[in-house]
């Protein structure tokens, strides 16, 4: 009784676990490397989806912050702040920039976010897939992630360098559409094959039972024929059986000899 209670508990453990929020990092990791986990975002809350997102902007913003103020060498954005003669406590400037680049970043998502969003859905409609309005939001949300990512990187370079950074912008708007539209076709394909499955099985189920049948119509002819010729066989013994238990007529018997004449 022990052993199955601890089983019970060990099966409800386990259940909760599964049901746990999926963390912060998670998300990033399926967002950039796990396309194909990207089915796990449809059933979410569209809120959920767009905290992840202001999250990450928030981190990312912070990280490309901390890079630009933390290494003067070669910084054009503190050469134009020391040409500028204002006395400003660095720590002010600091937080003017983070909010100014948080606040581009968040219209830059939004805007983006919603161009992924139609572009979702016209694929969804060219392969025939039968979405949610909020799960197509929330692909085009993760879809974002690595563009995020490149923007905030894009800031960082144009604090250091004066190459042309063309490439970097050609794949920010780019990427997100190749992943949404890699999303939305895996979507597709782990929908067909289960159908597909199912086509097959109900395929083999009716072919197996019309086989069935017809060994069975089979059998049930062969059984006729059988009891036919048993039913004949039984009649031709009786018939038989009569003919012995007939009394034989003396006349039948006695033949002429050729004496009496």
């Amino acid at each position: 009784m022990s052993n199955k209670n601890a089983e019970i508990e060990q099966n409800t453990e386990k259940q909760i676990a599964d049901k746990k929020p999926m963390n912060f990092f998670k998300r990033v990791y399926y967002a950039i490397f796990k396309v194909d986990k990207y089915s796990e975002f449809l059933e979410e809350n569209q809120t959920v989806a767009f905290v992840y997102m202001f999250e990450l902007i928030a981190v990312l913003v912070l990280i490309a912050g901390l890079c630009c103020f933390a290494f003067p060498d070669n910084n054009k954005l503190l050469e134009s702040l020391a040409e500028v003669d204002i006395s400003v406590d660095i720590d002010f400037i600091f937080t003017i920039f983070y909010l100014l680049l948080l606040f581009l970043n968040a219209v830059y998502c939004v805007l983006f976010v919603l161009l992924l969003y139609w572009f979702a859905k016209v694929v969804v409609k060219f392969i025939d897939l039968s979405l949610k309005e909020e799960s197509i939001m929330n692909i085009a949300v993760y879809s974002y992630t690595v563009s995020a990512i490149i923007m905030n990187v894009r800031v960082v370079l144009n604090t250091f360098t004066d190459n042309n950074l063309d490439a970097l912008n050609l794949v920010y708007f780019v990427i997100p559409y190749i992943y949404v539209m890699a999303a939305l076709l895996i979507i597709k394909q782990n929908i067909i094959k289960p159908d597909m499955i199912v086509q097959v099985e109900r395929r083999v189920t009716v072919e197996d039972l019309r086989r069935k049948e017809e060994e069975e119509e089979k059998e049930s002819e062969e059984d006729l024929k059988r009891r036919e010729e048993q039913k004949k066989e039984e009649q031709k013994k009786k018939r038989e059986r009569k003919r012995r238990l007939k009394p034989k007529d003396p006349l039948e018997d006695t033949e002429p000899d050729g004496s009496e004449i």
